[in-house]
């Protein structure tokens, strides 16, 4: 399965595949279900479900919470503080290095 999403999302231009994915992880945490089974872990003071987490920067509008939590993350990090909502930096934003590809064997 994962050789077949990539294909689809490969295929696509980077900013298009990134927006088509929220929107998934977006209408995946509305679906009933619960998440990935939690190792619990404390560090610096704080609690977290596991180990993994998603760090900034993949959903600034926090669209697709709940969806990311239930992929398992341990902790899911998104949004941005600002007194006013902002435009981001300008196109394109998302590219993809073809020199620097990680080949990942499931």
């Amino acid at each position: 399965m994962y050789r077949i999403l990539r294909r689809l999302l490969f295929a696509l231009p980077p900013e298009v595949a990134h927006g088509l994915a929220l929107r998934t992880m977006q209408v995946w945490g509305a679906l009933p279900g619960g998440g990935a089974p939690e190792t619990p872990l404390r560090a610096m003071g704080l609690s977290f479900a596991n180990r993994i987490g998603l760090a900034a920067g993949l959903d600034k509008d926090a669209i697709a919470v709940r969806g990311f939590a239930r992929l398992g993350f341990g902790f899911v990090e998104v949004g941005t503080v600002t007194p006013r909502p902002q435009p981001g930096n300008p196109r394109p934003r998302l590219f993809r290095s073809p020199a620097g590809r990680c080949r990942i064997h499931i």
